[in-house]
């Protein structure tokens, strides 16, 4: 009588290690996707929050340049502000920030009323 053992045979492990061999590194590229968003996001939120209180500093009156440079998280960044007057004493701010060596730019923009 030939007595049953207990676990696992040898194909049973290689078809286990052959599925997690697939799907280990789709789950990794999966989670790297998941950490470069949340980078990405934090440093959109860090650009708006800047950008908000410049615009709200502007608005308000407060003296400050049309451009600039700012660190943030020992990164340098450049911003500017442009203006456009536009009918009924309405005026577009816009104000951009780059990081130095980076074409690409971060805008927001606001109209506000201005008096003449």
């Amino acid at each position: 009588m030939i007595k049953k053992s207990k676990g696992f045979t040898l194909i049973e492990v290689l078809i286990a290690v052959i599925i997690l061999g697939v799907a280990f590194p789709t789950l990794i590229e999966g989670l790297i996707s998941i950490v470069n968003s949340f980078q990405k996001n934090r440093e959109y939120t860090k650009f708006y929050i800047f950008e908000e209180n410049k615009l709200n500093e502007f608005e308000a009156g407060i003296e400050i340049s049309d451009h600039g440079e700012k660190v943030i998280d020992d990164i340098e960044y450049r911003w500017w502000i442009l203006q456009e007057i536009k009918e009924n004493n309405q005026k577009k701010i816009v104000i951009n920030i780059q990081k130095q060596g980076d074409n690409k730019k971060y805008s927001l923009e606001r109209e506000i009323n201005y008096e003449k």
